[in-house]
C-alpha cells in the first residue's frame, strides 16, 4: 500500500515545498472509454478536479486528481466450488470432471494524479483552441467482479492490480462564460506506459483509453 500511496505523498511534499501559483481552479466529469479483450471498449465514466499554473501567456501546466472508471479484464476461471476459482482457463474449458468455468469480468476503479502541461492558442476573444500532454498515474481503490454466466457481482480484492500509468494527449476548445468563468470540452486520448515495449507488434497499445470531459474553471 505504501508503494501506491508514495505518489500522492510525493506531490503532496511538492505542493507544500514549492507551493506553485494556482491561476484557474476546474472541475470536469464526462465518459471514459478503456479497450477491453479483443480491443472492445466500454464506455464508464471520470470525474475530478484541477488546478493550472501558468508559465507564460499561453503555456501552462494542469495539476489534476480525478476517479476514473479505468481497466476491465475479461477471462475464464475454473471453479471447484462456489466462491472458489482456481487458475484461468485459457481454453475457456473445464480440466476435468467435477470441475466448471465461469466467465468473468473485472472492473477495476482508479484514483488519479496527473501533471500535463498545455498551450492555449487564441481563436477569438472568446475562444481558445488548448493542447495538452503529460503523465497520470492512477491508483486502484475499487474492483468489481461480474459473473457473465449469471449476472451476480460482487467486490474483488485490488491488491494484485498494477498502478496505471500512461501518456496522455488531449485537444479541446475553452470558451469565456464570464469575466472569471470558463467552460471546456476536451477529448483525451491515453496510452499505457506499461507497454511500450511491444511497440512495432500486434499486440501495441491494446490498453488505450479515451475520454470525452466537460469542465468548468474559475480564474482566481
Amino acid at each position: 500500500m505504501l508503494e501506491k500511496l508514495l505518489p500522492f505523498l510525493m506531490v503532496g511534499m511538492f505542493g507544500v515545498l514549492v507551493q506553485p501559483p494556482i491561476s484557474e481552479v476546474g472541475f470536469h466529469a464526462g465518459l471514459y472509454t478503456p479497450e477491453t479483450a479483443g480491443r472492445a471498449s466500454m464506455i464508464r465514466m471520470t470525474v475530478g478536479a484541477t488546478g493550472y499554473t501558468g508559465l507564460g501567456k499561453r503555456l501552462g501546466v494542469d495539476f489534476g486528481v480525478a476517479y476514473k472508471q479505468g481497466g476491465i479484464t475479461s477471462e475464464c476461471v475454473i471453479t471447484l466450488t462456489p466462491g472458489m476459482e482456481s487458475p484461468r482457463s485459457p481454453s475457456c474449458l473445464p480440466p476435468g470432471p467435477g470441475f466448471g468455468v465461469e466467465h468473468v469480468q473485472r472492473l477495476h476503479d482508479y484514483l488519479d494524479l496527473s501533471a500535463l502541461g498545455g498551450v492555449r492558442i487564441p481563436v477569438d476573444d472568446s475562444i481558445d483552441v488548448q493542447f495538452v500532454l503529460g503523465p497520470t498515474w492512477g491508483m486502484p481503490i475499487a474492483c468489481l467482479r461480474k459473473n457473465l454466466d449469471d449476472g451476480t457481482e460482487q467486490e474483488c480484492p485490488t491488491d494484485w492490480l498494477e498502478a496505471d500509468l500512461r501518456l496522455v494527449a488531449s485537444a479541446g476548445l475553452r470558451v469565456r462564460f464570464s469575466e472569471r468563468v470558463d467552460v471546456s470540452v476536451n477529448y483525451r486520448y491515453g496510452v499505457n506506459l506499461r507497454e511500450l515495449d511491444l511497440i512495432g507488434s500486434e499486440d501495441a497499445f491494446v490498453g488505450i483509453a479515451s475520454s470525452l470531459v466537460a469542465g468548468l474553471s474559475y480564474r482566481r
